[in-house]
């Protein structure tokens, strides 16, 4: 959520928009589809329901991206708290430059790797409970802030109204990471009475609510920011800022370190599933083969996260992942619908010409600028460039 206003810079203001919501509704009709692909294939899983259309054998590639999922979330949680502990030590003791290496690693050992390292999360729910109050708090106190500058947010919207160029990819992939949640949507399916009417009904509430919070975060934190937006929004209050924004700051830190174990432990079970070494291991050796393999990966979470401190970036290069398997599922359900008999090629076809249109858009437009690009930014003609080139 946090980068939402720098996507919706990068796009403008009424493209970004439409483009959110068309996220919205493609996001969530199929997490809608994944609850009838659940009743249609009596899957009770992600991975039930791959097995049950392509096939048992290629059931590895949702632990892969599971897996790939999961770090790439756990990173920019880490990337995130890196941000605002930084901005946090700055308002509270005066120390300017702290070292966001350091801090990284400190957070992994202290606080992260002991809750990992949980055999039974259970108990996390309140926490997740309570950051999601605190993250609400932020929200509501960016917005009531856009309402304080009301003059300068409203033009600095009007600046940012109307332009199209690649930004506006961006802007997709972005939003996708930001409205992404199909891993849950099977248990959620279960969990209401594998009713699907009830299921659908939940899921338009949910994303219906997720868009206005979104919609109105992004407008708020682009009308105050501008063209100086970063992607934390959070960065752009000044370290030295009122007691609320240092509270902010610090709830959103207590939010992401107890997040973090929820999609550590999916991503940790699928790596266990996907590697026939590990789980053999992990029979023999529960304990030992528990510490190593969440040491492991928390390390390279923590290394990861060292290197970038642009989470919009993160979240874009997540989000044009996670678009690829929105798109297959819904040739997928085509495929049962029309019952297909060669469905596992058709839909390794249909995979491949998604992957090339929809990571080339999303893979250059979270780039930096290539120099063999058409010049000027906001110019239809590097928009019709970059759209050639993600179709090539």
């Amino acid at each position: 959520m946090f980068c939402l206003p720098l996507a919706l810079q990068q796009g403008s203001v009424l493209p970004g928009l439409a483009a959110m919501l068309a996220v919205c509704l493609a996001s969530g009709s199929s997490f809608m589809l994944l609850a009838y692909l659940c009743e249609k294939l009596y899957g009770q899983s992600y991975r039930d329901i791959w097995a049950a259309s392509l096939g048992p054998k290629t059931s590895v590639i949702v632990d892969f991206s599971i897996v790939v999922n999961g770090l790439a979330v756990c990173m920019l949680y880490q990337v995130l708290v890196a941000d605002l502990v930084q901005q946090a030590a700055a308002a509270l003791f005066g120390v300017a430059d702290l070292s966001r290496s350091l801090i990284v690693w400190v957070n992994a050992l202290l606080i992260i790797a002991p809750l990992c390292h949980l055999r039974n999360l259970s108990a996390l729910r309140y926490t997740s409970i309570t950051g999601l109050c605190l993250v609400l708090g932020v929200f509501a106190y960016v917005v009531s802030d856009f309402f304080g500058h009301w003059q300068v947010a409203t033009s600095n919207l009007v600046a940012g109204a109307f332009h199209l160029d690649r930004g506006i990819f961006s802007m997709v992939a972005i939003s996708v990471g930001a409205f992404q949640a199909h891993y849950n949507s099977p248990r959620f399916f279960k969990e209401l009475g594998c009713n699907l009417q009830q299921h659908s009904r939940m899921t338009i509430i949910a994303y219906t609510l997720t868009f206005a919070i979104y919609s109105i975060f992004a407008v708020a934190g682009m009308g105050l920011f501008g063209s100086s937006t970063t992607g934390n929004v959070l960065k752009n209050y000044a370290a030295a800022g009122s007691s609320v924004v240092v509270a902010g700051w610090v709830g959103t830190i207590f939010n992401m370190n107890f997040t973090y174990p929820l999609v550590f432990v999916s991503a940790r079970n699928s790596l266990i599933s996907m590697v026939p070494a590990l789980e053999k291991a992990n029979e023999k050796r529960p304990r030992a083969a528990h510490v190593a393999i969440t040491c492991s990966m928390l390390v390279v979470t923590s290394c990861a996260a060292c290197l970038t401190d642009d989470i919009s970036f993160v979240t874009g290069m997540l989000g044009a992942f996670a678009l690829l398997k929105v798109m297959l599922l819904i040739f997928v359900l085509v495929l049962i619908v029309l019952e297909v008999s060669c469905c596992f090629g058709c839909c390794c076809w249909c995979c491949y010409c998604c992957c090339g249109l929809y990571l080339g858009l999303a893979v250059v437009s979270n780039c930096e600028e290539p120099p063999w690009a058409p010049a000027s930014r906001g110019s239809s003609r590097q928009f019709l460039f970059f759209v050639s080139l993600g179709l090539l």
